[in-house]
């Protein structure tokens, strides 16, 4: 874990009144106590998955979805810890990047628990899924070391998928996907 997200946790605790240490980006005792006092987590979790959990449990708190609170640093807790960085910089959390309202509907895909839905997708478990050849390669989130060059998507997504990487491999180039990371 980085110094600044330590420091961020610290300042965090000390305005819950529960860290009175140095803000010095060091997960020592006087941070894990008021962290164990702010949050009741796992005892066999190690330190670093303990501060990846406060930061989820703190964003979640205020409204940002970081998926499952497992304490496990990947993308969704990053966006979740630079939005919490960006209110406390900023007063407010940042503006969402999709338009708002909603632009619509224009591949009039079903609404989620519906019987449309299910009629499209099949049940859960079915077989409707398809190999899609990516325009790009891709690397693993959670190891980047490996790139894949396809996955398997449902066929009613596939063309509609297909269009949008080309679209953003053609806008962007390969040096720009990669540092902006929609590569992973």
């Amino acid at each position: 874990m980085q110094v600044s997200q330590i420091k961020f946790i610290q300042e965090h605790l000390k305005q819950r009144r529960l860290y009175t240490g140095l803000i010095d980006g060091s997960a020592g005792p006087m941070t894990m106590r008021a962290l164990e006092q702010a949050e009741h987590l796992p005892a066999d979790w190690p330190n670093t998955r303990k501060l990846a959990a406060y930061v989820q449990l703190t964003a979640k708190r205020e409204g940002i979805e970081v998926g499952l609170i497992d304490g496990i640093w990947g993308p969704q807790t990053q966006h979740a810890y630079d939005s919490l960085v960006h209110k406390a910089n900023f007063g407010a959390l940042p503006r969402p990047w999709r338009d708002l309202p909603p632009l619509g509907n224009p591949n009039n895909w079903p609404r989620e628990n519906s019987g449309d839905f299910n009629s499209l997708y099949g049940p859960p478990g079915d077989s409707r899924l398809t190999r899609i050849q990516l325009p790009y390669p891709h690397r693993l989130a959670w190891d980047k070391r490996k790139v894949v060059n396809s996955f398997v998507c449902h066929k009613a997504v596939h063309d509609s998928l297909k269009r949008v990487l080309g679209r953003i491999h053609d806008h962007y180039g390969d040096d720009e996907i990669r540092r902006l990371g929609l590569d992973l």
